[in-house]
């Protein structure tokens, strides 16, 4: 994007006044979904995946009139060095930092064996645990877990019930 910026007034007078028919089949490839897109409710990046292809081709394409292929291999070199780099950093110093903060979530953990979720599950729970932990719904049938010893991990508070715990 940066490099077509730098270019804007070759791109602008080359490409759009003469537009060719495989840019009229990008355009109306790119135009048309968010045209129809425009009239629903909520937009998702899910609906747009399938452009992100497409668009890749036209910006390539575009790129390669306007620079030569050794210049645009080059830095394609140099943004795909430095992206691994990045990873690679973030990877070997972020783990450390969760490996400590994963460690305070299991030392807060309930040691009981007795455990059930109400309203929704909570997929880490049950990966430490490493057990299944039974869901409930309704909260009247909350009442009958809580006075057999059952631990409820929930994101709600229960309104009838006092709070034994919370997360």
């Amino acid at each position: 994007m940066f490099l077509l910026a730098v270019k804007f007034k070759t791109f602008k007078s080359d490409i759009i006044k003469n537009l060719p028919s495989e840019h009229a089949f990008y355009l109306f490839s790119f135009a048309i979904p968010i045209l129809f897109l425009s009239f629903t409710g909520k937009k998702f990046d899910k609906y747009l995946f399938f452009l992100y292809p497409l668009c890749s081709l036209f910006f390539t394409e575009i790129l390669l009139k306007l620079y030569k292929i050794n210049f645009l291999l080059k830095i394609g070199l140099l943004l795909t060095s430095l992206n691994f780099l990045a990873v690679l950093l973030v990877q070997s110093y972020g783990l450390e930092d969760l490996k400590y903060r994963i460690e305070i979530v299991k030392k807060g953990l309930p040691v009981k064996e007795n455990l059930i979720f109400y309203s929704e599950v909570n997929p880490l729970f049950i990966y430490f645990y490493k057990k299944p932990i039974p869901l409930i719904k309704e909260e009247k049938d909350l009442q009958s877990y809580l006075e057999k010893g059952f631990v409820v991990l929930s994101p709600k508070e229960f309104k009838s019930l006092p709070s034994f715990l919370v997360l």
